[in-house]
Order: C-alpha cells, then sequence, then structure tokens
C-alpha cells in the first residue's frame, strides 16, 4: 500500500458485513474501489462508507 495511505483503512460496514453470506459479495455499481495508476488495488469502500473518508483516501493518492 502506497504510504500516502498507511494507517487509512475502510472501515467495515456494520448494517451489511454480518448480514451478508460472504463478505466478498459486490452490492452491484454502489461498493467503491480505489486502484493505482499501475492498476493496484488499494481500498474498497462499502456504500454506507463516509464519504468524506473516501475523499481522504483519493486526495492522499494526488
Amino acid at each position: 500500500m502506497d504510504s500516502a495511505l498507511s494507517g487509512l483503512q475502510p472501515k467495515p460496514n456494520p448494517r451489511t458485513s454480518e448480514n451478508r453470506s460472504s463478505k466478498l459479495d459486490i452490492e452491484w455499481n454502489i461498493t467503491k474501489f480505489v486502484i493505482e495508476q499501475e492498476g493496484n488495488f488499494l481500498a474498497r469502500f462499502e456504500p454506507a462508507a463516509d464519504m468524506a473518508y473516501v475523499e481522504t483516501c483519493v486526495k492522499a493518492l494526488l
């Protein structure tokens, strides 16, 4: 993970994480992913994630 993102980990979504059959489920067109320029996965945000937190993550990469 990029050093700019150290300490920035998406928080689990308590509304959905316990109720899912698999934690790998992706809600169609809603789950957000942060992918770096090289195509490597950096973070995953569930639909209920605070957009301010997502914004902080993205700004750290700019």
